[in-house]
């Protein structure tokens, strides 16, 4: 409950790098090697690279990198993490600012800006999904967002014409001219 999480952020406050790493846990992983910080926005990297081992997940967050939970999910909310999860029966969903990743068992590294990223998938198969748009990627794929649509181009106005005897061409009603 809340009260367990409140322990959970102040035992991952105190940590130093004498305590054992066994004993920290933050959002279902164990800090394998690093130092980080939980608080209410998450979990952020504090040491050159943090890696973080669930059940079937590891995380190697470089720092300053900020992931958050949602659920049995993550979110990566800053900075730049590599993630190896094996293969496993429900998808795990990664999201980031501009949709989400789900993920089967594969191994990709996902950069996230403030209103952009990217993903690179190494091994394996990811789904990218944004609202209605979706994007399977293939091993050495790369996607960014958010996904940018092709911009239509404007329809061609119908040529115009000058009547034979006039010297200025006939300017459609509603035009501006330049």
């Amino acid at each position: 409950g809340p009260a367990a999480a409140a322990l959970l952020i102040f035992v991952a406050m105190l940590r130093t790098d004498e305590a054992p790493l066994k004993t920290l846990r933050i959002a279902g992983l164990t800090v394998v090697s690093g130092q980080v910080r939980a608080d209410g926005n998450g979990v952020r990297c504090l040491s050159k690279e943090c890696i973080l081992k669930g059940n079937s997940t590891e995380l190697i967050l470089d720092q300053a990198t900020l992931i958050g939970r949602r659920d049995e999910h993550f979110e990566v909310k800053a900075g730049h993490v590599r993630f190896d999860v094996e293969r496993r029966p429900s998808p795990l969903r990664v999201f980031v600012s501009e949709g989400f990743i789900e993920v089967l068992g594969t191994r990709f590294q996902i950069w996230q800006e403030e209103e952009r990223g990217r993903v690179s998938l190494e091994e394996g198969r990811i789904r990218y999904a944004a609202g209605k748009r979706n994007r399977v990627l293939s091993p050495g794929d790369t996607l960014h967002w958010p996904l940018v649509r092709k911009a239509e181009a404007p329809p061609t106005p119908a040529p115009t014409t000058v009547p034979s005897g006039e010297s200025s061409p006939v300017i459609p009603r509603g035009t501006k001219r330049v």
